[in-house]
């Protein structure tokens, strides 16, 4: 008896924060994985998706950066929140295109510099589109998962792509016959980041690495999606994953939810044997995303020469963050900076060596420039915001 009164009494009380949410954005509509629709029509989808991990947001503006990545040398891509895709000159910062296709916001995409410029979006409406920069939408696959799309990432020919989803599958799609080739299906794995790393003299196809809700990560053969090693559980939600252009190292990050005083963190792992190598806990939030550097550079010690990689990670408070990690050292903070007013940084894109254009939830666009010493990182100094 006692224990349908306990499930009664946190039910009740997880629809009242719900509640109490909703009705601090008057006028809006309210674009979430749990609630959607206007304010006096409030949905709740399931007891499941209870509680709210992710920030509403705070006005009803529709044009905002959700996600960005880069197509070629000199073009970029980034997707809004009303399923929009604008192409971007990493020069100029003009406006190449402008293509309307999916219904609900972008929540994943990925590009290559294959067949012409392709650029890859999945969105809300369960639904991944294809692009070309010059023709626009040019293929479609419907429809992908069941739930939102959370995780994006294409092989380097361009003619594979793996998915992710909150409806616990991986999938990996042959993007010419528009036909599921693998799908891996994990219970609870609720992903909320796909990775996906070439590399010369590995196969190939280098390797596929996903984070999850549930705490770990795994990586996963890019053939089959045949599970190849799986990290031990944090105590955090593993928000992003990133491996290193070696595939030496697997970065992750962390997002504590539901107020836990435990400190968010960035974890090296060894990908060889998949065990924890440094924890990084410089960083002040939640951290929400990583990126690692395409380029390394090499640190001579005392116990001889060690290769360096340089990672990139951003917090839920607006905190950017430029670390290295080594076979030989703890990871070291080279700088940071907090980029005010920008919220919530999501994806971060290398354009070149030095510069670097971030999605950030309130900001828009914000495109900096990294200040270097002998190939270090020293500062960061704003370009500009789009």
């Amino acid at each position: 008896m006692w224990i349908k009164r306990f499930f009664k009494l946190r039910f009740a009380r997880r629809r009242e924060a719900c509640r109490t949410i909703a009705t601090e954005y008057p006028g809006g509509t309210l674009t979430d994985s749990v609630c959607s629709g206007p304010k006096s029509m409030v949905n709740f989808s399931s007891i499941a998706s209870l509680p709210i991990r992710s920030p509403l947001p705070k006005t009803s503006e529709a044009k905002k950066a959700c996600c960005v990545t880069a197509i070629s040398e000199d073009r970029f891509a980034f997707g809004g929140n009303d399923g929009d895709l604008t192409i971007m000159s990493s020069s100029g910062f003009e406006v190449m295109a402008h293509f309307f296709g999916h219904e609900r916001r972008i929540t994943a995409m990925c590009g290559t510099q294959s067949n012409g410029g392709m650029v890859y979006t999945g969105s809300r409406d369960r639904t991944i589109l294809v692009w070309n920069e010059d023709k626009g939408l040019v293929n479609k696959i419907f429809p992908a998962h069941e739930l939102v799309i959370t995780g994006l990432a294409v092989g380097a020919d361009g003619f594979q792509l793996v998915s992710g989803s909150r409806d616990n599958y991986v999938r990996l799609w042959d993007v010419e016959r528009r036909k599921c080739i693998a799908n891996k299906r994990i219970s609870r794995n609720l992903v909320t980041h796909i990775c996906w790393r070439w590399v010369a003299g590995h196969g190939g196809g280098g390797m596929i690495a996903q984070s999850s809700e549930d705490k770990s990560t795994r990586l996963y053969d890019y053939r089959d999606l045949q599970l190849i090693g799986e990290t031990k559980r944090k105590d955090q939600i593993q928000t992003c994953c990133e491996l290193s252009p070696d595939l030496r190292y697997l970065i992750t990050t962390s997002h504590n939810s539901m107020g836990s005083r435990i400190k968010c963190e960035a974890t090296v792992w060894d990908v060889r044997t998949m065990k924890e190598l440094y924890v990084f806990t410089d960083q002040t939030g939640p951290l929400s995303t990583c990126r690692c550097l395409s380029q390394t550079c090499s640190k001579h010690g005392p116990s001889g020469e060690s290769s360096l990689t340089t990672v990139a990670t951003g917090s839920a408070e607006g905190n950017l963050c430029f670390w290295t990690v080594s076979s030989q050292e703890r990871p070291t903070t080279l700088t940071s900076c907090n980029l005010e007013g920008a919220g919530r940084l999501g994806a971060i894109e290398q354009l070149d060596p030095n510069r670097f254009v971030i999605a950030t939830d309130l900001g828009g666009l914000v495109v900096i420039r990294t200040i270097t010493h002998e190939d270090v990182i020293t500062g960061v100094k704003l370009v500009r915001t789009i």
